[in-house]
Protein backbone atom coordinates (compact mmCIF):
# COMPACT_ATOMS: atom_id res chain seq x y z
CA UNK A 1 0.00 0.00 0.00
CA UNK A 2 2.77 2.47 0.64
CA UNK A 3 4.53 1.76 -2.32
CA UNK A 4 1.07 2.40 -4.38
CA UNK A 5 0.62 5.37 -2.20
CA UNK A 6 4.23 6.84 -3.05
CA UNK A 7 3.92 5.48 -6.38
CA UNK A 8 0.79 7.84 -6.68
CA UNK A 9 2.01 10.77 -5.34
CA UNK A 10 5.22 10.60 -7.61
CA UNK A 11 2.55 10.48 -10.81
CA UNK A 12 1.81 14.12 -9.83
CA UNK A 13 5.61 15.05 -10.39
CA UNK A 14 7.20 16.60 -13.64
CA UNK A 15 10.31 14.58 -12.26
CA UNK A 16 11.08 11.97 -9.70
CA UNK A 17 14.13 9.84 -8.67
CA UNK A 18 14.55 7.20 -6.46
CA UNK A 19 17.08 6.40 -4.84
CA UNK A 20 17.94 2.90 -2.63
CA UNK A 21 20.46 3.73 -0.03
CA UNK A 22 21.26 0.68 2.58
CA UNK A 23 20.92 0.79 6.30
CA UNK A 24 24.73 0.44 6.10
CA UNK A 25 24.76 4.22 4.09
CA UNK A 26 21.95 5.51 6.76
CA UNK A 27 22.96 4.11 10.08
CA UNK A 28 21.27 7.52 11.54
CA UNK A 29 18.25 7.39 10.54
CA UNK A 30 17.51 3.80 10.71
CA UNK A 31 18.33 3.68 14.48
CA UNK A 32 16.34 7.06 15.05
CA UNK A 33 13.52 5.16 13.57
CA UNK A 34 13.64 2.18 15.60
CA UNK A 35 14.12 4.99 18.47
CA UNK A 36 10.79 6.79 17.61
CA UNK A 37 9.00 3.54 16.95
CA UNK A 38 10.10 2.04 20.29
CA UNK A 39 8.83 4.98 22.81
CA UNK A 40 6.69 7.65 23.40
CA UNK A 41 9.40 10.31 23.71
CA UNK A 42 8.72 13.76 21.88
CA UNK A 43 12.47 15.15 21.18
CA UNK A 44 12.89 18.99 20.52
CA UNK A 45 15.70 21.06 19.51
CA UNK A 46 16.61 24.79 18.57
CA UNK A 47 20.11 24.78 18.22
CA UNK A 48 22.13 21.89 19.14
CA UNK A 49 20.41 18.36 18.33
CA UNK A 50 19.86 16.07 21.44
CA UNK A 51 23.13 14.05 23.16
CA UNK A 52 21.15 11.02 21.03
CA UNK A 53 21.35 12.13 17.59
CA UNK A 54 25.06 13.72 18.06
CA UNK A 55 26.33 10.54 19.89
CA UNK A 56 24.68 8.75 16.51
CA UNK A 57 26.39 10.94 14.07
CA UNK A 58 29.38 10.66 15.80
CA UNK A 59 29.56 7.02 15.50
CA UNK A 60 28.44 6.82 11.55
CA UNK A 61 31.23 9.28 11.25
CA UNK A 62 33.92 6.44 13.07
CA UNK A 63 32.36 3.97 11.30
CA UNK A 64 32.53 5.53 7.97
CA UNK A 65 36.37 5.34 7.32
Amino acid sequence: MIAKDVLQLASTFSRVKFIHASRLCNGVANRLAKFALSGSNNLVWFEEPPTLIQELLLQDICNSG
